[in-house]
């Protein structure tokens, strides 16, 4: 069986998840709401396969790479700006997923990654 990648364009309301496999070929394309169970649900058929998970660190991609993270899906954090161009057609997520198979030298620790909304927050008092 060949291994598979995610992708995850998360906004305020809604996530688009994509997973390709490893010649590019879409295995599914989906809009979920926010909710965590509702994300682990569409994924848990492919879980065994998921090479990787790609989020988009956007503002709001804590709760979402911790939960998956606590389910054991091995997620990496995409820097945005990195993939902007890439994911910019319909199918987003599933660009975002074939796109990650070569942004992996470009992927960050999410857990450093939490401080810096915090400096830019201190940067804009300074």
């Amino acid at each position: 069986m060949k291994k598979l990648m995610a992708g995850m364009d998360l906004h305020s309301n809604n996530i688009v998840v994509g997973i390709v496999d490893s010649d590019g070929k879409r295995v599914a394309h989906q809009k979920l709401g926010c909710q965590l169970q509702e994300i682990v649900k569409f994924l848990a058929p492919y879980k065994k396969r998921l090479e990787r998970l790609a989020v988009e660190s956007t503002y709001n991609w804590y709760w979402l790479v911790d939960g998956l993270q606590a389910a054991g899906y091995p997620v990496v954090l995409a820097k945005a700006a990195k993939t902007s161009t890439v994911i910019a057609t319909k199918a987003l997520a599933c660009k975002l997923a074939k796109a990650a198979w070569y942004l992996m030298a470009q992927a960050v620790d999410y857990q450093a990654s939490r401080i810096f909304p915090e400096l830019a927050a201190r940067k804009a008092l300074a």
